[in-house]
């Protein structure tokens, strides 16, 4: 049904629905980097348990206004959407055309509706050092004081690129402990691993790595250098698998589940995958 046919639908009471935890909510396009897009069943429960998990994992609250200017179609601008409804914060989207169009309008806009949260790929914080010292922007243009979290993803995040950016803005009352390396898939309702130490521990490296990271899907902390999360032993602080955003991906010719079932099954159940919680690298099946 396309969103005409639905304006001029009136619903009635009995038409209004009530979903189930399980019920898909949407499905999402992977990146179709390593091979065709494939559509990811997200469930209600799926992108419930990713919010709670996020807002764990950040420490985020009703004062935290979220900036987003990643397309619609991106797994990440869902997050960016339904994670500041979660927290009952305000949020401030806009298109990618007007940051790519002046990179330095991104701080603008954080600067304007005191933005606490945002989300951006490695690559503006390139454009952003290039654009300021073409020509520096003034102090009172640009006021970064209120930022709390810069979450980095979509691409390897370069720490000298990062240490750039950092000293650059810190003229513009930017901490330099906002930016927050994470990795996360449109499998696990975009970012589900969160390196909030960047500032203390990794600022040397050439790329950060995921020691100590937090899951945003399941609230523990992975012990692994892979970033693997698995769950705490078993006893009551073990999740429930109600709270995990683990889910499943289906295309009519392709499936996969995040531990990979063999080849020729039926479509997985979302949360069947035995034994996984929160994972962000697949496994072999």
């Amino acid at each position: 049904m396309t969103t005409e046919e639905l304006s001029h639908a009136a619903a009635e009471p009995d038409q209004l629905h009530t979903p189930a935890p399980d019920d898909l909510a949407l499905l999402m396009l992977t990146s179709g980097s390593t091979g065709s897009s494939k559509a990811v069943r997200l469930t209600h429960a799926n992108l419930l348990a990713a919010q709670a998990g996020k807002a764990g994992a950040l420490e985020l609250g009703p004062d935290d206004t979220s900036l987003n200017w990643i397309s619609v179609d991106h797994i990440a601008a869902i997050e960016a959407h339904l994670l500041p409804m979660f927290n009952g914060a305000d949020q401030v989207m806009t298109t990618p055309a007007t940051v790519l169009a002046d990179p330095v309008e991104f701080l603008r806009l954080l600067t304007a509706h005191r933005v606490r949260v945002t989300f951006t790929p490695n690559f503006l914080f390139g454009q952003i050092n290039q654009a300021l010292t073409g020509r520096p922007a003034s102090e009172r243009e640009v006021d970064l004081s209120s930022v709390r979290h810069i979450i980095s993803g979509g691409e390897a995040t370069v720490t000298a690129t990062v240490r750039a950016f950092l000293d650059t803005l810190s003229h513009y009352g930017l901490r330099g402990d906002v930016i927050v390396p994470a990795f996360g898939m449109t499998e696990i309702c975009a970012g589900s691993v969160f390196n909030r130490d960047f500032a203390t521990h990794d600022l040397e490296t050439e790329f950060p790595p995921r020691w100590g990271a937090r899951c945003g899907a399941c609230g523990f902390v992975s012990p692994t250098t892979t970033a693997r999360c698995r769950p705490p032993p078993t006893g009551p602080d073990r999740p429930s698998r109600a709270r995990c955003s683990c889910t499943v991906r289906w295309s009519p010719t392709a499936t996969s589940a995040m531990s990979g079932p063999p080849h020729g099954r039926s479509p997985p159940t979302a949360g069947s995958a035995p034994g996984i919680w929160a994972t962000s690298i697949p496994r072999a099946g």
